[in-house]
């Protein structure tokens, strides 16, 4: 029959000692409680982040509103420029006179009406100054492009 060995196991105060080491190796480690609640770190990081949200937030927000009014202006002045292209493209003597014109994309202005001012400029009759007006409202606050030209009797 073969024979058992059995080795009396350490309690959790004894020390195990190897005799070829010189070191001596604790069995059990002390135990650490886990604490419940936040540590500082993790509150840091939570503020870094919903910070870095915020600015994110704010800067796409700017960015669309920029965008938005960009985008009406270059509406009024594409407005403008077609009517005084149109202008450059009238004989002299059939230039019109003063007045509101309509224009397929002012529709797309809120609360939009274009105006056309012709006169005389310096006083010749050779030279008109046409000045091309295009408001609208954004915002509730008033907007306004404003483009002038001068049409010559025989051409540019």
């Amino acid at each position: 029959p073969k024979a058992k060995l059995s080795f009396p196991l350490p309690t959790q105060n004894e020390k195990f000692t190897n005799p070829s080491s010189p070191a001596t190796i604790k069995l059990m480690p002390k135990i650490v409680k886990k604490r419940s609640g936040f540590m500082l770190v993790d509150l840091l990081l939570t503020l870094l982040f919903a910070t870095t949200l915020i600015m994110l937030l704010l800067v796409t927000a700017t960015t669309l509103t920029q965008t938005f009014r960009s985008n009406l202006q270059s509406i009024a002045t594409r407005i403008a420029t077609k009517k005084i292209e149109d202008l450059r493209k009238t004989s002299y003597a059939s230039l019109p006179s003063n007045g509101s014109f309509s224009d397929p994309d002012l529709v797309k202005l809120p609360s939009s009406s274009a105006n056309l001012t012709m006169v005389n400029y310096l006083s010749s009759v050779d030279i008109k100054q046409a000045t091309i007006t295009v408001n609208w409202i954004q915002n509730e606050a008033p907007k306004q492009i404003i483009l002038n030209t001068l049409i010559y009797k025989n051409g540019i």
